[in-house]
């Protein structure tokens, strides 16, 4: 038990050597990205703002890497002149058991009595160190080790909640339906309109109440089952043609890595503004390639088909984005 809080406390000031640089660089980096980003909305499109968000993610990447790094010509728990002192051509020589040459003429013999007594005390210092190390003292957990322990608990416990959210992800496409013939069509119409080169499926389930992209390594469209016979083809059209645009711009392979990051730096308030101002681009950024590239109507009626599809489902809370893959059209409608 002594030995693991120990370990403990060594991984906590491990971690708060680390912690704290990092907490410091990224604050300054975070801030000023988003005051960029803030005065730069008018200038720059909304994907060049995205990839100015991610340097946040990517310095919180890098830079425990950084400070891990032992530096060379440090300390080595022995110094020079320690070592010099201990080297063997700093001890004096002996030329025999009971005699010390001092380096001059004369030299001291000791008598018989006297090593035996010197002997005698050392292996009593000996024995006495030994019982003292097989009964070491009980050692208490530091502060650094408490910080430690805490963040792995509950790095833990959002891991587990996270893990929970693709489980549920996983049953859903598991249960899902193939789409109607209407619904495969459209699919089909919107696919040649975005340009898709990878092949990927539409899903029709009733455990879902709005248009969902699924997965990320192999995504999937997931649609109410409801939603075509009751807003019709059109709405329907630029929803598939939003969530199919996100796929093809591979914003989901990084919103799983912006899951991963925003876990292990729970603690960093900078983090949650900054993922959340990043979805948010995201989703302008897909709504803009989709304006740009001719794959929707005007802005305006493709805005109104993407509200009339918002009204008519209930999404999710917004705080269930940050622990999952899942991606909803209507967020790219303006606030």
């Amino acid at each position: 038990m002594s030995g693991m809080i120990t370990q403990l406390n060594n991984a906590g000031d491990l971690f708060i050597a680390i912690a704290v640089p990092m907490l410091i660089q990224s604050s300054v980096l975070a801030a000023l990205v988003l005051f960029g980003e803030m005065k730069l909305r008018r200038h720059l499109c909304a994907a060049t703002r995205y990839w100015i968000l991610m340097l946040v993610f990517v310095q919180l990447m890098l830079v425990p890497g950084f400070l891990s790094v032992p530096r060379t010509g440090g300390w080595s728990g022995i110094s020079n002149a320690q070592a010099n002192s201990s080297s063997p051509s700093s001890l004096p020589e002996t030329g025999h058991p009971y005699t010390y040459a001092a380096g001059t003429h004369q030299s001291v013999r000791f008598n018989n009595l006297s090593w035996e007594a010197q002997s005698l005390e050392a292996r009593s210092e000996s024995a006495t160190t030994k019982n003292n190390s097989s009964h070491p003292e009980f050692a208490s957990l530091s502060w650094q080790g408490g910080v430690f322990l805490l963040w792995g608990l509950t790095v833990l416990g959002l891991s587990v909640l996270a893990l929970r959210r693709l489980h549920h992800e996983q049953r859903i496409l598991h249960q899902s339906q193939p789409g109607s013939r209407m619904m495969n069509d459209l699919f089909e119409y919107a696919s040649e309109q975005v340009g898709m080169n990878r092949p990927v499926k539409l899903r029709v389930s009733d455990q879902v109440t709005s248009p969902q992209v699924m997965g990320m390594l192999e995504p999937v469209v997931v649609v109410p089952q409801n939603l075509g016979p009751a807003l019709g083809s059109r709405p329907l059209r630029a929803s598939l043609i939003h969530s199919l645009a996100f796929i093809k711009q591979g914003y989901g392979l990084f919103n799983g890595m912006q899951t991963v990051i925003h876990i292990l730096y729970f603690f960093h308030p900078l983090v949650w503004v900054v993922r959340w101002a990043a979805q948010r681009t995201a989703a302008e950024a897909v709504k803009e390639w989709v304006l740009r590239n001719g794959a929707a109507a005007a802005t305006g009626q493709h805005e109104r088909m993407l509200a009339e599809v918002h009204q008519f489902t209930h999404p999710a809370p917004t705080w269930s984005r940050f622990w999952n893959s899942i991606y909803r059209p209507s967020s790219a409608l303006p606030a």
